[in-house]
């Protein structure tokens, strides 16, 4: 059994015993014990000294402030009794020791004796009580009197206790903040700059000083009568600072916390469960200087030793007073991994058999969750359908049936809906006809009603277009009619005939009646629905219509309906207004571009699409100009198919289809005569547009009524009259009307109601409980891509896992001081104690500790990441789509008529500058001697130009000779933009510029302005500025460099930015290109471009060892200097010379004549300077400039004291002079003759 050497006392009385338990997270510790009081007890003299209930009390001012002694510690009186509740008091006994606010104490009074329980508290409950402002509030009071300057008013400091604003003291002006300074996002505020910032606000090491003010009412104040922002933890008439300890280094440095007010428990709360871990609050006791004996000798010197002393915790003050303890901390407890299976039962059994009096210990099956199993978010995809999915559709008839067509050529049908409800089919040729006018249309019936409306579009196979040469001529000269190719064919007669007949009625029984009608009815198909609406084929589930429709309260939803937007793995659209905040596509539709084939060239009218974007199709090698006007339809078209209902096809037995608008696209033949299109977009202008131009021109007159040569006009339209009797027949003018095209991809988005993302699973054992659980963050668009949602969501569902084990639990009690503390693993490795008692009495001590194993979760830290990934996503996708601007951000290379519609901003080229001076060049091998292959190795002629950056990618694709070997340009091209060459550099005038080391005002704080040098104080020069004996940033300033020392006197540039009143008021007088004279008068500052460093060279010369590069030996290599691909390349290595404020070639050498004394160094530091005088070559002879520098020895091995003055040669370094060179102080020897 364990004996006592001396009582164990608390407040002047015995213990009897002591209980204490742990609390985790925001629950506090506790600690029970029982005390008993001696009132005649005598000490070891046998004087009295009762044992009875008395604590220490600090001493206060007439202030009421603490009174600080001579170590840090406060002054204090015995006094009876207990201290007041809420006091902080600290026990130690042993490796055990409980600090906390003493609670409540009962007094008990028995035959057996009287004793006092107490029980004592961790402060958990005092950081509940301590609110964190982390937004909304920056500190200032905002008032009426004040609206105008509210940062000149009244703050709020330390008004009331235990409230800490970190965001105030990082935004308030008053406090040293700026605004934005808290680097506070949507995500919340930086966990690790917050936990730092609430420590220093708990030491008051925040303040605010008034100057001249009083203090506002009711604030706490340090010794210099600055108000505290924030201060100690109040708690009873205790006062506590905070320590978080290893916390800052344990939580991830991306992690924030999201909220606008939180108390300190939920701060911390929230920290622990990302790691992990849990959390115990604790207060570190504090030590005083004891006197534990004297040492020997004559005089005996005391002995002190710094103990715990049990009893009431006193504060701890710091230099100004301000309370730095008792400290609150905090034990980690890190539950990532279980203790060793069976750890309890080994712990008891080592104990057996030495000082165990009694043990438990026993297994309980956890139930936990071994079998995980995540459902992601509703599925969503794009069907991006091709060209032969498109269906032509021409509106409605009366009783609500879709009008579909039946082709996309010109001779196919289209239906037109006519105003009495009847449906005449007209060939697409004629809707062509119509979009060119009346009088197209009038034309198109004509010639349809003569030679067959199928050789309309096809003239090679008319008897028109097979005349000769000659009889063209004479239906030119009006000898011969097209009908029988016969005399008195007459232009303003055929015009008229043609439309009288289509008005009065073609005779052949195809239309009848009001042919204006006829002609309205076929001009809003055209207009409303050629090449504009189609119904595209969705792809559908196997099993016919029950497996793809299902009804939900008497309402059908379909497998998967149409959305706004959906999932695409590839991101067709190459932009980002194709997508929406989630990063879904949005619809779309893609169109061929313009293109060629053989002498033709096929130009397209892409002006419907509000915003062309990049739509790039997997495997297809060139990009389709992509719009997103496009609406579709919610509702789905169902349709049985009864004759495809194969038995090893289940997906034929039905299809599906959705209504689809999209913009209209026309597509021309360049260089062909162009119709007129729908809103006088005339594309040729002149008297030849048109078929007004071609009536015209067959009359023999202009449209302006001037007469025309028709035989000489004719050739206008293509050079010679042979080029129109074929495919290119100009007379009949049909092939040349705007003919529509197809999108050659519509994208369409769809949302399932059936399937969704996932599923992910995790096991650490096929028994147990299971759990099943939908996230809708679960999705690729939140993670940027499939691959790395299922990392997440497979990490995710291993988090929720755990080990399928027994926990254990158990205690012992032994004979033994207390070993551990509570919240501490027993034996290092084991169980957490989470309860230890200990008894004193006759028999000895006996401690009894419980402990018991836990769960890991990983969860939390799982759960956040997939937040703080979807949140990223979200803000990056915003963050483009508002960078966007509505700009186009791709080029279309020569579309005609392309628009940027809405989005075409009048500024767009300041919101969006564009890259118009793109220098690239590309070597082009010279050819050999005597006509030989040219050699890429050898000489080269390198061609360079700027370029409209826009035009760099059509360049870049071409195909080139390079040697024998044909390559993209692409491969052999070099290139950049000007930002990559220059860099900005503002230059002030002289007055108004900072000296190195300070900074320049805003905005000149955030651009490169040039500043002045310091004036040296270890030289003395004449020439140049500053005391400096080498010229600095003035001696070579371009603009200000007037004055007598530099003589420039004028400039040899014409324009720059200049802050200079005159200019801006007087326009552009001020700015034009001449010699200016001394044009830095008027100016207070230029800001102009210089070079961007590092500076790349690429060149041929020597090298530092004085041979020849590219070379071989000492010779030059042959073609060197025609040939770039061997010239030396990399970066220049330039110095800067902060003295100077200039970029250097090396280091600052000078020659003269030393002129005093040099002392040793002393250590490594000199002993003064030394003046040396520099000499210079002037006029070819080495004289004295009347400069100065002073110089620093650095060996405490050279000094020189006579034979002065001396030859020397200093060099800079590290900003003083040194001696490079020193000549010798001995004079020769003379020798005898």
């Amino acid at each position: 059994m364990v004996q006592l050497t001396e009582p164990l006392e608390m407040f002047n009385a015995y213990v009897v015993d002591f209980t204490s338990s742990v609390g985790y997270g925001a629950e506090s510790s506790t600690m029970q014990m029982t005390l008993v009081e001696d009132p005649d007890n005598v000490d070891s003299n046998g004087n009295p000294s009762p044992k009875t209930i008395q604590h220490k009390k600090p001493r206060l001012d007439e202030d009421g402030k603490l009174i600080p002694d001579n170590n840090g510690s406060v002054e204090y009186d015995i006094v009876p009794g207990f201290p007041e509740v809420g006091t902080c008091c600290q026990f130690k006994f042993g490796e055990f020791e409980f600090v906390g606010i003493f609670q409540r104490y009962n007094y008990n009074q028995s035959l057996g004796g009287n004793t006092y329980d107490l029980t004592f508290e961790s402060p958990s409950k005092a950081l509940d009580g301590v609110q964190v402002i982390l937004d909304k509030f920056e500190g200032t009071v905002f008032t009426e009197g004040n609206r105008y300057v509210p940062s000149e008013g009244t703050n709020f400091t330390s008004q009331i206790n235990n409230i800490y604003n970190p965001f105030g003291i990082k935004e308030n002006y008053a406090f040293g903040g700026v605004f934005g300074g808290s680097g506070r996002n949507e995500f919340g505020f930086d966990a690790r700059e917050l936990l730092t910032l609430i420590e220093e606000i708990s030491r008051s090491e925040h303040t605010l000083d008034r100057g001249n003010q009083n203090p506002s009412p009711d604030t706490s104040t340090n010794s210099d009568d600055e108000e505290i922002i924030g201060g100690p933890v109040h708690f009873g008439d205790s006062k506590f600072t905070i320590d978080f300890a290893d916390l800052k280094n344990l939580v991830p440095n991306f992690l924030r916390i999201k909220s606008d007010f939180q108390s300190i428990n939920a701060i911390l709360q929230e920290c622990t469960e990302i790691i992990v871990h849990d959390y115990v609050t604790f207060i570190k006791p504090t030590t005083t200087r004891v006197q534990i004996g004297t040492g020997g000798g004559i005089v005996p010197t005391p002995i002190f030793e710094t103990k715990v002393l049990n009893g009431v915790t006193l504060p701890v003050l710091d230099d100004e007073d301000n309370v730095t303890g008792p400290v609150i901390s905090f034990k980690y407890l890190d539950k990532k991994a279980q203790p060793s299976p069976g750890i309890v039962e080994t712990l008891v059994n080592q104990k057996k058999g030495t000082t165990l009096i009694t043990a438990t210990n026993g297994k309980e099956l956890a139930d936990v969750t071994t079998q995980k199993l995540i459902i992601g978010d509703q599925a969503t995809r794009v069907w991006h359908a091709g060209m032969e999915y498109m269906i032509p559709v021409y509106g409605k008839d009366h009783g609500g049936n879709w009008l579909v067509g039946a082709g996309f050529s010109d001779t196919d049908l289209a239906p037109v809906l006519m105003p009495n409800g009847a449906t005449y089919q007209a060939y697409i040729a004629e809707l062509r006809a119509a979009l060119s006018g009346f009088d197209a249309w009038c034309w198109y019936h004509t010639v349809g009603a003569a030679y067959g409306y199928t050789n309309v579009t096809n003239p090679i196979y008319s008897s028109f277009a097979r005349i000769s040469q000659q009889k063209f001529n004479k239906v030119l000269q009006n000898t011969m009619t097209p009908y029988a190719v016969t005399a008195s064919f007459n232009g303003n007669h055929m015009r008229a005939m043609a439309q009288r007949e289509a008005q009065m009625g073609l005779g052949n029984g195809d239309i009848n009646g009001d042919q204006t009608e006829v002609f309205q009815a076929v001009l809003n198909t055209a207009t409303n629905y050629y090449g504009k609406t189609y119904f595209v084929m969705l792809p559908v589930e196997p099993g016919g219509i029950d497996n793809n429709i299902r009804f939900v309260k008497e309402k059908s939803e379909s497998a998967w309906k149409i959305s706004e937007s959906g999932w695409d793995p590839t991101f067709t659209i190459k932009d980002i207004d194709g997508y929406d905040d989630t990063g879904k596509m949005k619809a779309a539709a893609g169109y061929y571009p313009n293109y060629s084939t053989g002498t033709k060239q096929f130009s397209r009218d892409f002006s419907e699409i509000e915003r062309t974007l990049p739509y790039v199709i997997p495997g297809l090698n060139i990009t389709l100009v992509g719009a997103n006007n496009v609406q579709i339809d919610k509702k789905i078209y169902w349709r049985q198919n009864p004759y495809f209902q194969q038995n090893n096809n289940p997906y034929d037995d039905v299809s599906a289809m959705v209504h689809v608008t999209v913009p209209a696209v026309y597509e021309h033949v360049n260089g062909g005569l162009l119709q007129s299109v729908p809103g006088d977009k005339e594309l040729v202008s002149g008297q030849r547009a048109g078929m007004d131009g071609i009536f015209a021109f067959a009359a023999g007159v202009s449209q302006q009524g001037t007469a025309l040569n028709s035989a000489a006009g004719f050739s206008g339209y293509g050079g010679q009259a042979s080029s129109f009797l074929s495919m290119e027949n100009a007379a009949l003018a049909l092939k040349y009307m705007p003919k529509a095209v197809r999108p050659y991809e519509i994208s369409i988005p769809q949302s399932s109601s059936r399937y969704t993302w996932g599923p992910w699973y995790r096991y650490s054992a096929k028994r147990g409980k299971a759990e099943i659980e939908q996230n809708t963050q679960l999705n690729p668009e939140t993670f940027g891509s499939v691959n790395v949602l299922d990392e997440a969501a497979f990490a995710l569902a291993g988090s929720a896992v755990a080990d399928m084990y027994q926990s254990e639990s158990g205690s012992i009690e032994v004979a033994e001081f207390p070993e551990y503390n509570i919240a501490e693993r027993f034996t290092g490795s084991g169980p957490y104690v989470t309860k230890m008692s200990c008894k004193v009495g006759t028999g000895g001590i006996t401690t009894n500790y419980e402990f018991s194993t836990w769960t890991r979760n990983f969860g939390k830290i799982a759960k956040y990441n997939v937040d703080r990934i979807a949140a990223i996503n979200k803000n990056k996708i915003r963050l483009l789509r508002q960078n966007s601007g509505g700009i186009p951000a791709f080029g279309l290379g020569g579309v005609q008529g392309s628009s940027t519609g809405a989005g075409g901003l009048q500024n767009a080229g300041a919101l969006n500058p564009k890259v118009n001076n793109f220098f690239t060049g590309l070597p082009v091998p010279m050819r050999g001697p005597g006509g030989a292959a040219n050699n890429p190795d050898g000489a080269q002629v390198w061609l360079m130009s700027g370029k409209n950056g826009e035009s760099v990618g059509e360049d870049l694709v071409r195909k080139v000779q390079f040697g024998n070997s044909i390559v993209h340009a692409y491969d052999i091209t070099f290139g950049c933009s000007q930002e990559q060459i220059l860099s900005p550099i503002g230059l002030p005038a002289f007055h108004m510029r900072v000296e190195t080391g300070e900074e320049y005002n805003a905005p000149k704080s955030f651009l490169p302005y040039v500043k002045e040098p310091k004036a040296a104080d270890d030289s003395t020069g004449n020439e140049f500025s500053s005391n400096l004996v080498n010229p600095a940033a003035q001696d070579l300033d371009p603009y200000f460099g007037s004055d007598s020392k530099r003589r420039i006197g004028t400039v040899d540039f014409g324009v720059a930015i200049v802050d200079d009143f005159d200019t801006v008021s007087q326009g552009g007088n001020h700015m034009v290109f001449e010699d200016k004279g001394n044009i830095a008068a008027g100016a207070n500052e230029y800001r102009t471009y210089g070079l961007r460093g590092p500076i790349l060279l690429s060149g041929w010369g020597y090298d530092v060892n004085g041979l020849p590069v590219p070379g071989e030996g000492q010779d030059f290599e042959l073609d060197y200097a025609k040939n770039r691909s061997k010239w030396k390349t990399g970066p220049v290595d330039l110095r800067w010379d902060e003295d100077r404020q200039v970029w250097a070639g090396g280091y600052q050498i000078v020659e003269g004549f030393l002129t005093s004394p040099v002392k040793p160094a002393i250590g490594q530091n000199p002993d003064g300077e030394s003046t040396v005088q520099i000499y210079k070559n002037v006029g070819g002879a080495l004289q004295a400039t009347g400069e100065e520098i002073k110089v620093k020895n650095l060996d405490k091995n050279l000094e020189i004291k006579k034979n002065l003055p001396l030859y020397v040669s200093c060099i800079r370094i590290n900003g003083s002079w040194r001696f490079l060179y020193i000549g010798c102080d001995v004079p020769p020897v003379q020798e005898e003759e």
